[in-house]
């Protein structure tokens, strides 16, 4: 995957709608969100959908085209989970 990444346009859909498929090793039903946001100096792309529980989210610094975290959490949990994952990483950038 990390090679894929390297020739990767982060934004797009296409690509991170197939790896949440191939990471939950379901198949999206119905259409399905993909959120782009920036966090202190981060890129963060998440693939959610109203079908299925896991919602994924890939982070990365700005103007690269590597990335080290991917962050896994439920749809029923998504809005509070974000919010304590946007203070983590501003607390980690603030180092």
């Amino acid at each position: 995957m990390i090679e894929s990444l390297n020739k990767l346009d982060w934004t797009n859909e296409g690509f991170w709608k197939n790896q949440w498929e191939k990471l939950t090793e379901l198949k999206l039903k119905s259409d399905c969100e993909v959120l782009f946001d920036k966090v202190s100096q981060l890129d963060l792309v998440t693939v959610k959908t109203k079908d299925w529980i896991p919602v994924l989210t890939w982070i990365k610094p700005i103007g690269t085209k590597t990335w080290g975290l991917l962050f896994r959490t439920e749809l029923s949990r998504f809005r509070g989970d974000m919010n304590e994952l946007k203070n983590l990483l501003k607390k980690i950038d603030n180092k």
